[in-house]
Parts: structure tokens; sequence; C-alpha cells
């Protein structure tokens, strides 16, 4: 099975339109949200939740700012290998016994219902959250103490309900050979500390997207740089 979908971006999120749903692509979430108990999705029955730990997809909505019917996260997702292309502006489904595209692998963990990948960051090697719902990336206060940030934003997070403000620091990244700039904040105290104690540094997100043409291969584990 291969299946494709036009990009919609927005607010630099990940959305494609299936039938009458507007789905917002999310490998940092766990668990699929939608408006039902019942989502279609690429020819596809599955039950689904409409709330998880107080966050309906109308209070998602409000907090992003953006208009959809679901927050499709790994428990839809990991059925398939996803391959996202932004330059093309398309996502595109795999199964999982098709073989990947040439490109160059790197290892993902799956850490309490995350997928984790090495990301080297001012000569630091990480272990990062590969979160496509990011609009920011996000790694320790620790790492950015003394550095000069360029700009402050606000983001917003489910697990502090709503808004937090964050200076944002433009560092060179690297996964593998490839290396991308990337604009880094740091996350509320409450986070940081929840996901230090998976041992994780912190979140990656857009602008891996932005610079690379991956393929996300849930079933076996790998995160592939495809060749242009």
């Amino acid at each position: 099975m291969t299946q494709s979908f036009k990009i919609d971006f927005e607010k630099k999120h990940l959305l494609i339109n299936d039938g009458s749903n507007r789905i917002l692509i999310d490998t940092g979430s766990p668990a699929t949200i939608h408006t039902s108990t019942e989502l279609h999705f690429a020819g596809k029955n599955h039950r689904v939740s409409t709330n998880i730990l107080g966050n309906t997809v109308e209070k998602l909505k409000a907090m992003a700012g953006i208009e959809f019917t679901t927050l499709m996260g790994l428990d839809i997702l990991s059925e398939y290998k996803i391959i996202i292309d932004y330059a093309s502006s398309e996502i595109t489904l795999y199964s999982p016994d098709e073989c990947d595209p040439a490109g160059t692998a790197y290892p993902i963990k799956s850490i309490m219902g995350t997928l984790v990948v090495p990301i080297e960051v001012a000569n630091r090697q990480l272990e990062m959250i590969l979160d496509t719902g990011a609009t920011y990336s996000y790694i320790k206060s620790s790492i950015t103490q003394g550095l000069n940030a360029t700009e402050t934003i606000t983001d917003f997070s489910p697990l502090v309900g709503g808004e937090f403000r964050t200076p944002i620091f433009e560092l060179e990244s690297q996964l593998g050979n490839r290396l991308f700039m990337c604009h880094y904040g740091n996350l509320p105290q409450k986070i940081e500390m929840m996901i230090g104690l998976l041992g994780v540094d912190g979140v990656i997100g857009y602008d891996l997207l932005l610079a690379n043409k991956l393929l996300i291969n849930i079933p076996n584990s790998r995160l592939v740089i495809l060749n242009e």
C-alpha cells in the first residue's frame, strides 16, 4: 500500500486532508485525538479517543490557532513508514513490508511512547524526541545558559494547559553527516523535568523536517535521510 497526501502548511504545522478530515500529523503524541471515537483514515477504520488528559480537539485548536479535526499520534502512525518531503509539500505512507528508498539510516529508540533520535548540538550528542507537531525545537536550559537569544516567542503545550514564553537560540545541529540550523527554545521547567526523567535532552521538530527529506520508518526503528 502506498498513499500520498499534499501537505497543507499552516503556522508551520504539518496538516493533511483525508476525506472530510483535516489531520495534524504529530509523532510527539502517543495517541490520536479526534472529534469522535471513529476515524476512517487511508482506507481503514480506527477506534480513537476524543480526549487525552483533558485535551479535546477543540482545546488543542484554540491553543494552536489552526483548524483541524484530528491530531494523529503514534498509535496510528506506527502502522506505516512515512516519507515527509517539505520541498514537494508531500507526505507518503508505505506499508511496513515495502522496501525503503535509498538513503542514510539512523536508529530510532522508543521510550515511553515517544520516538527518540540522536542529534548533535553545539558539539554535544543529544537524545531528542522526534516531534512532527513541534513548530520549534527545544533543548535543556543548561545547554543554552549564557548564549545570546535571537528572539523571544510564545508557544503552547497541553502539558502546561496553554501558552508559555521562551527565548530562541539558533544553533548548528547535525544528524549523522547532515548539518542544519535549528531554532531551539527552553521548555517550561515542569516539562523539562518530565522528559529529563526519560533520559531525553529535548525535542526536535520543524527545522529537521524542513532541512531534509526524511523517511520515518517506525516499524523498523529507523530514521532515514533520503538521497536527493
